[in-house]
């Protein structure tokens, strides 16, 4: 009597976390809008591109090129894979790099 409540408890069990798996693998239901745009609708601003006012002809260069600049404002450099912080701090300059530290887009916020 207990195994077979334990064998049902089980395959409760697994039932129920495939279920969940198969809902996190979902792809549908999308609205098609990028996270920035829905985290700026939440917030009830978009912000006006280059408020940070930042060099433009940077792109395209190595990161070491960085150190030779004095920036008036906070800067902040994104790496692939490394985490970064959701807050928006318009003065800010964000250096968005590829794997090889090539600078690759720069953005405010």
């Amino acid at each position: 009597m207990k195994n077979v409540v334990v064998k049902r408890f089980l395959t409760l069990a697994l039932l129920l976390s495939a279920c969940g798996l198969a809902a996190c693998a979902s792809t549908g239901g999308g609205t098609g809008e990028t996270l920035s745009q829905i985290v700026r609708e939440e917030k009830g601003y978009d912000a006006p591109p280059n408020t940070c006012e930042f060099p433009k002809g940077l792109i395209g260069k190595p990161v070491s090129e960085l150190d030779k600049i004095k920036f008036k404002s906070p800067t902040r450099i994104i790496v692939p894979g490394n985490a970064v912080s959701g807050d928006f701090v318009a003065n800010r300059v964000n250096f968005k790099l590829d794997k090889k530290g090539v600078i690759r887009d720069i953005t405010c916020g």
